[in-house]
């Protein structure tokens, strides 16, 4: 049932947060039950959470349907799987996310989209659903790992922007992007993109509160989520955070990696790149 169908016959759920389990590396596969429990732990009451694989992907499969953890989930109910059409197995990331197929099949109207380098802090007074957030159609962190929209704006997008962009430039940069909603982000921001859709997008203040960005944030020290390893922090502040959301840890891909996440005298893009699994040919142990 597409999620248009489902919102007009009001049998829905309240909300959905959806994320795509596509080509991720073994390491991460192993951590999609941890990421999916975790959501689904801060969700306000009566949400879903719906997973998007690609159709006989076996890379995926391995990662979903072999999760004794994820299998209880789905079995509950909590959980929704949702396989592709097989004429989209070989489309990219970009192309899931931006197409036609995926948000007419999301099940809720008001849509959280996360992905697995991101986490809820459990320590937040606040849940997605929470007033504040309410009346505004767009909030996003600056890369687009955590966004809450309304699944209408995509809808909108995808009908009038997208093919009007056609071939351009910044649509094949959009469709073939890692995460093509962090470049929505910049879209969506523009004044004539706001103005011709009729917008609604959260000030600074109401998106720090709901994504960590990248600054401390003085005035709320606990958002309801974080966003990637905090990089550009200083050390002490970065230790403040892990200690105020210590769930964010899960994200990093080894505890132990100073090649991927030392001080920039440890870094070794090698010796990551083998840790991650991501080269070709994946070194053993992958």
């Amino acid at each position: 049932t597409t999620g248009t169908a489902v919102a007009a016959a009001g049998t829905g759920p309240a909300g959905v947060a959806i994320t795509c389990c596509l080509d991720a590396p073994g390491w991460m596969q192993k951590r999609y039950s941890m990421s999916i429990m975790n959501t689904l732990a801060n969700l306000p009451p009566g949400w879903k959470i719906q997973l998007f694989y690609k159709h006989g992907n076996d890379q995926a499969r391995k990662g979903i349907i072999g999760s004794p953890g994820l299998g209880r989930l789905v079995a509950s109910g909590d959980v929704v799987l949702t396989e592709s059409p097989e004429y989209m197995k070989k489309l990219t990331r970009g192309e899931v996310y931006l197409s036609h197929w995926l948000w007419e099949s999301v099940v809720a109207d008001r849509v959280m989209v996360f992905g697995h380098g991101m986490s809820f802090c459990g320590n937040s007074p606040l849940l997605i659903n929470d007033p504040k957030f309410q009346g505004y159609d767009y909030i996003s962190s600056d890369d687009g790992g955590v966004t809450l929209l309304n699944r209408q704006i995509m809808v909108t997008l995808l009908q009038r922007w997208l093919p009007q962009a056609g071939g351009s430039e910044e649509s094949r940069y959009m469709k073939g992007a890692h995460n093509p909603l962090g470049m929505l982000r910049h879209k969506l921001r523009q004044k004539e993109t706001m103005a011709t859709l009729g917008l609604k997008i959260a000030p600074a203040h109401v998106t720090n509160e709901f994504v960590l960005g990248n600054q401390v944030n003085e005035s709320f020290p606990v958002p309801v989520t974080i966003s990637g390893t905090m990089s550009n922090f200083k050390l002490e502040d970065r230790a403040a955070y892990l200690e105020l959301c210590p769930e964010i840890k899960m994200v990093f891909p080894s505890l132990h990696g100073p090649g991927c996440f030392g001080a920039k005298s440890t870094l070794n893009a090698q010796q990551c790149y083998d840790s991650l699994c991501v080269t070709n040919p994946k070194p053993s142990g992958c």
